[in-house]
Parts: C-alpha cells; structure tokens; sequence
C-alpha cells in the first residue's frame, strides 16, 4: 500500500504551475508540498492555502500522512488521491452500441 508521501513522489495529485503537489487535509483545507524529502520522522513539508491561493502557515506530516501537530487523526492530515477512473476511448464507445 501506498503512502501518502508515495503518491506525491509518484506524481498522483494536481500540481500548482511550478509541479508541486496540491493535496486535500481531512478537513477540506489545501497543502502545497514543497517538499517529500525532509527528514523523518516528518518528511513531507508544505504550506497550508487560504482560499485565494496564498500561503498562511507552514506544517510537516509523517509518510502516512499525519501532522505534525497532532498524535491523533485530525483535520490537518493529508488525504490520498482519488482512484484513478478508465475512461473509455471513442472507438470503443462506438462500438458499444
């Protein structure tokens, strides 16, 4: 199984103009993440997003995804990507019918 800080490093989540990861917290708040090398046991390190785009405070999170903050789940952990969904491609919704 994949941890969060996996899925970053395997590109699995939008990006911001310049390639960083842009990763939902259970909480609906935003995280750029600047950086999934930093030393454990927190490695994943990024800026939380105000609604406008701008940065508001700095956090770390272990590779499960956990704040740094925090000892329990929280509003502040990262959450996985979506599954991927196939999409079909046209010749075969054609030949569907």
């Amino acid at each position: 199984m994949l941890t969060i800080r996996d899925h970053i490093l395997q590109g699995n989540y939008p990006t911001d103009d310049r390639g960083r990861s842009l990763v939902p917290t259970r909480g609906g708040m935003t995280v750029k993440v600047v950086s999934a090398h930093g030393p454990e046991p927190h490695p994943v390190i990024g800026f939380f997003l105000r609604p406008d785009g701008r940065h508001f405070a700095v956090s770390s999170w272990t590779a499960e995804g956990h704040n740094s903050a925090n000892n329990v789940p929280s509003t502040m952990d990262l959450l996985p990507p979506p599954p991927l969904v196939a999409q079909a491609s046209q010749p075969a919704l054609r030949g569907a019918a």
